[in-house]
């Protein structure tokens, strides 16, 4: 017996619905292509990968498919359909060499194997979106540590509303965290396109683990590098970025939603040191986070001028979570109301200038509403990878529903909303790139307007992918009542549609005034 990393084959006339790690128990696409006698759960086996790996000669058809234990193990004749593809399973089995001789029967081998994703329009090197190789690369390390990682998950994170916190050091492992930080404080330097790609796979694999990312590592992380003292860097970043701490940015109150500036967070002078009092609220990940970016007002008189930035850590005396609150949506990604009662907090911990908090808030709302747009993304992504599927597999008055106009309709609508999406994000995100550490106001409406779109859209998306899959897209055991659930927050968080619409509006006009 030796071990044979690659060995489960799948051939079969389309591609199966996942690159990595989903459980066919939990995730019904893996196996709804697959041919009637196979239409079983296989168990406890689980995917790994799907790869082209060469075709079938010419007397061969049949499909095969083996679980990851071993447990599930067939080979089907086709003799009314021709297979075209053959497709390689990764995963980790032991294998007899005689074994591995009957899975390869009738496989003739390609030199070089291409990945293959089913109803995926994820960008790949060379296709309308341009990305460079590079990016690209680091693109499909990200997809697979989140299909393999988080995905399998995702139904139990919701349901449970917990976070999986082995996935911090994970993610620090992977150099997720730390992707706009530079290399002397261990990331990865790279640029808010590579930021928001990371953020749409994670968010295509669970819209919660994504969520509580983009607040980790760009409301915080990010937020730190461009804005933190040299001392502020060394001392917070290597172990934000690391995953050994959590990040949070507490800006919202209870009173102070939209409307931020009005917030109540006092931040008194003592000399040296500060004394807050007062709370925040809806703060994603505050329940578990060891370092929180928060704004408070240093002088109130001053309105907007009078706002400051500071440094909380996890255990100052005085800080608390008073609720963990319970969402509709975004289950699993923790959000809190934060309590100071006379905290007193260093002066050596306020990030950027006294009094220049607004600056640092608005400027970062640019970059977080960019940043966060890939949430929506991978949102309408994981839409299309349930939806394209299905659309095969379901049957209605003799024939597949994907072959009557009105649903290949909406998949048309679905689709080219989200490469139109996808598109503008990722422009966004190479302006961003371009201006380097220069923030311009110019940016803000573009940022803005990115984020509207895909954030209504996703919720749209999510509308749809129900409706077609009818009375099973209004039942738990498929995702895209969590999907809508999860989408719907994006219409919400970082200002909300209506704010979002004022704001354009407000720039367009003083531009042209």
């Amino acid at each position: 017996m030796w071990q044979w990393h690659e060995r489960a084959y799948v051939m079969m006339n389309k591609p199966a619905a996942v690159e990595c790690s989903q459980k066919p128990s939990t995730y019904p696409s893996v196996y709804t292509l697959l041919p009637d006698p196979l239409r079983q759960r296989p168990g406890p086996g689980k995917i790994l990968g799907v790869q082209t790996i060469g075709r079938l000669d010419q007397d061969t058809t049949g499909l095969l498919l083996l679980s990851d234990d071993g447990s599930f193990i067939h080979r089907v004749s086709s003799p009314k359909k021709q297979i075209q593809k053959t497709y390689r399973v990764h995963a980790k089995y032991d294998l007899s060499q005689q074994q591995k001789d009957q899975l390869l029967k009738g496989v003739v081998l390609n030199d070089d194997p291409k990945p293959v994703i089913a109803a995926d329009c994820v960008l790949q090197e060379g296709s309308i979106f341009d990305l460079t190789v590079t990016e690209g690369k680091y693109h499909q390390i990200k997809r697979m540590f989140a299909q393999a990682e988080i995905a399998p998950r995702a139904g139990e994170i919701d349901r449970d509303d917990q976070f999986p916190m082995d996935l911090w050091r994970k993610m620090g492992e992977l150099g997720v965290l730390g992707i706009t930080v530079s290399e002397a404080y261990g990331g990865a330097q790279m640029g808010y396109l590579a930021h928001m790609v990371a953020m749409e796979e994670i968010s295509r694999a669970s819209a919660s683990v994504g969520l509580s990312y983009g607040a980790h590592s760009n409301l915080c992380v990010n937020q730190i590098h461009r804005n933190g003292s040299e001392e502020q860097k060394r001392k917070y970043l290597p172990k934000l970025v690391s995953g050994e701490h959590v990040g949070a940015l507490a800006m919202s109150e209870p009173g102070a939603g939209s409307d931020v500036i009005s917030m109540k967070l006092r931040a008194e002078d003592k000399g040296g040191y500060y004394l807050l009092n007062g709370s925040k609220m809806w703060i994603t990940n505050g329940p578990d986070a060891d370092t929180l970016v928060v704004y408070a007002k240093t002088e109130p008189e001053l309105g907007a001028r009078g706002v400051t930035a500071f440094l909380i850590e996890k255990g100052m005396k005085g800080f608390s979570i008073a609720q963990k609150l319970d969402k509709l949506g975004m289950r699993g990604s923790h959000t809190g109301e934060l309590v100071f009662e006379n905290v007193e907090v260093p002066a050596s911990q306020v990030l950027g200038q006294v009094n220049g908090g607004a600056k640092v808030l608005m400027s970062g709302l640019d970059y977080e509403r960019a940043v966060l747009t890939g949430g929506p993304l991978g949102i309408m992504q994981s839409v299309m990878d349930n939806v394209v599927p299905y659309i095969h597999d379901r049957r209605q008055f003799g024939q597949s529903i994907g072959e009557f106009q009105l649903i290949q309709g909406k998949v048309a609508d679905m689709y080219t909303v989200l490469q139109a999406g996808r598109s503008f994000a990722y422009t966004v995100a190479k302006n961003l790139d371009m201006l380097g550490t220069e923030h311009v106001r110019q940016v803000r409406k573009d940022c803005a307007s990115v984020i509207l779109w895909c954030a209504e859209k996703a919720t749209w998306m999510a509308g749809e992918g129900i409706q077609i899959f009818g009375g099973n897209g209004y039942i738990n055991e498929y995702p895209l009542g969590r999907l809508w659930r999860d989408a719907k927050l994006y219409e919400i968080g970082a200002g909300t549609s209506e704010i979002r619409r004022m704001l354009i509006g407000r720039e367009l006009f003083a531009e042209t005034a």
